[in-house]
């Protein structure tokens, strides 16, 4: 799954000493400010990560959890927690917190993506392709929901339906030249080289389209 920030950075840019400098300000200026307090703790727990200081990471994982739970109702903080309480493997508070977003924004096609994310890390199998449909349903064009339904099916052993959901995600996305590549990696483990030749062939394509694109 990709990473929900409540601030559009990445891991390495709130892992930068100064970025938390800059939070601790907004803080001074607006203590109440539950994303900027939701946006240091993430600050914390990936620089310590980066620093492999994993402890002190989990111990801002707890902060953050509790922080999320006395704010339910602010999605983006919610989702930040459930996805890194999701990364240290508590995958069941990560489901508790996210299915309450369920009631707070029952129209937000990320809430359920979330969900689905946190369902399929359970092994919970239909319930995650239900959250996943959810999802779809409000926002259509979404390749990543369909690879993540794709995912599912591909644990259960049905690889019809797996390739059925990676196609409509090529569909939706034609130019991302990863999509057919996951698809011919997967064909050559289960052995079917012809068909995974076809797809290695797609990614050749694509990415040669797109380089005489930017050229």
């Amino acid at each position: 799954p990709g990473l929900i920030m409540a601030v559009n950075v990445s891991p390495r840019q709130l892992a930068d000493e100064r970025f938390p400098d800059l939070v601790e300000q907004v803080l001074a200026e607006r203590p109440d400010d539950v994303r900027a307090r939701t946006t240091l703790y993430q600050a914390e727990i990936f620089s310590d990560i980066f620093a492999n200081n994993i402890q002190a990471a989990i111990d801002t994982t707890e902060l953050l959890d509790q922080h999320a739970r006395e704010h339910r109702k602010d999605v983006d903080t919610v989702m930040a927690a459930a996805e890194i309480l999701a990364r240290f493997g508590h995958d069941e508070r990560a489901f508790e917190l996210v299915q309450g977003l369920v009631d707070v924004d029952p129209l937000n096609p990320t809430v359920y993506e979330a969900l689905a994310n946190v369902l399929e890390q359970l092994e919970r199998w239909e319930e995650a392709r239900q959250a996943a449909q959810r999802s779809i349903e409000l926002e259509p064009e979404q390749p990543n929901v369909h690879t993540l339904i794709a995912d599912t099916y591909r644990a259960e052993g049905n690889i019809v339906e797996w390739l059925r959901n990676y196609l409509a995600a090529m569909e939706i996305d034609p130019k991302d030249h990863e999509l057919p590549g996951q698809v011919a990696e997967t064909l050559y483990t289960l052995k079917l080289p012809e068909q995974a030749d076809e797809f290695r062939a797609r990614v050749r394509l694509v990415s040669g389209s797109a380089a005489r694109q930017h050229y």
